[in-house]
């Protein structure tokens, strides 16, 4: 059986071991992001002798839906101020720009000639 503290597999995997190297693949699910110990114990078929143990150190980089959620929200945030921002900054250059234009009166209003 694999197992951590904050570690889960989905249950006891009987191998055989045969000569040389034996690969297996074991899917473990994990409730906290970061570094988890795994303890691994190799039985003989009765669970009696143990033959070999070993602890190893997993890292799990999965993201929880809490981190994605702030992420977005975070992201939203920013963006809204952002255009806020730069509205607000278009309608102040706009009315500074207006102020300093001469308004339009018959004598600067040219007609076309033909």
């Amino acid at each position: 059986m694999i197992s951590g503290p904050d570690l889960s597999s989905s249950a006891e995997i009987p191998v055989v071991l045969k000569h040389g190297t034996t690969s297996l693949i074991v899917r473990v699910h994990t409730r906290t992001s970061g570094d988890s110990s795994l303890e691994l114990q190799v039985l003989s078929p009765l669970g009696r002798l143990q033959l070999a143990h070993a602890e190893l150190t997993i890292r799990s980089t999965a993201i929880s839906g809490v981190a994605i959620a702030l992420t977005v929200g975070a992201v939203a945030f920013l963006l809204v101020w952002w255009f806020r921002s730069a509205s607000r900054r278009r309608r102040r250059h706009a009315k500074h720009v207006a102020g300093q234009l001469p308004k339009p009166t018959s004598e600067t209003v040219r007609e076309p000639t033909s």
